[in-house]
């Protein structure tokens, strides 16, 4: 997976978040967001799964969203959540070489053929990123199902793409979001940024899990993890 990085559009400056299949070239997973923080490339990656299983391997460059920047801190055994989520899914993380591009030579392709294909067309003419995202899904459907790739004998990449494993969807958003813990008050409510939200009578000053991810919230309790509450955010 790779990221084309602060490309300008009528909608304001974007990022492109992308997951490639390294035998097919098939495009899992592409989004594009105003910032490329840690949340949006796990939101990408937890789509891509949903839709086409999981990958064996995923080769990633060293930014910050992947893997902590300082050596010292990843020898005492710091992660991202990135690393943890893809670990516990049994995905084998790697990492490209520092300084050495050619390493996702094949990502590096495809984002200059998103930008020369795709964004160059678009980029003066999208009215915001809603719209940016429901055109690139329309390019990216061509590109998997129709595009003559002439590293495949000019056949598109669906013809060589095989899915992967499918998961059960809630262990998948589990592995992926961000887990905090919040105290329950007196009035049987737990406040999560500005707002506050009900849990069910009995949890009242006890301890439970809040989950966090691409909009999405649940909040557990218990050694059994039960859940108390779901919500769309």
């Amino acid at each position: 997976m790779d990221l084309l990085e602060d490309e300008p559009t009528a909608c304001g400056r974007v990022h492109g978040i992308f997951y490639l299949d390294d035998h097919s070239r098939y495009c899992v997973g592409g989004e594009f967001f105003h910032d490329k923080s840690e949340e949006h490339v796990l939101t990408v990656g937890l789509r891509a799964v949903q839709e086409h299983g999981l990958p064996v391997e995923i080769l990633s460059d060293n930014g910050t969203q992947f893997r902590p920047v300082a050596a010292a801190v990843r020898a005492q055994g710091a992660q991202t959540r990135y690393e943890r989520g893809w670990a516990a899914l049994g995905v084998q993380v790697t990492f490209a070489g520092p300084y050495h591009p050619q390493t996702k030579g094949k990502e590096e392709r495809f984002n200059r053929f998103v930008k020369e294909d795709f964004l160059d067309e678009v980029r003066d003419q999208v009215s915001s990123l809603a719209d940016l995202n429901a055109r690139f899904a329309t390019w990216r459907a061509w590109y998997n199902t129709a595009h003559a790739h002439s590293a495949l004998d000019f056949q598109p990449p669906r013809t060589r793409y095989r899915p992967g494993m499918r998961v059960d969807p809630a262990t998948l958003w589990r592995a992926f979001a961000r887990e905090e813990v919040r105290t329950v008050r007196l009035d049987g409510k737990i406040r999560v940024g500005k707002k506050l939200h009900q849990l069910p009578q009995g949890w009242e000053r006890s301890h439970v899990r809040v989950y966090q991810l691409d909009g999405h919230m649940t909040v557990v309790g218990g050694k059994e993890n039960r859940l108390l509450g779901d919500w769309q955010l």
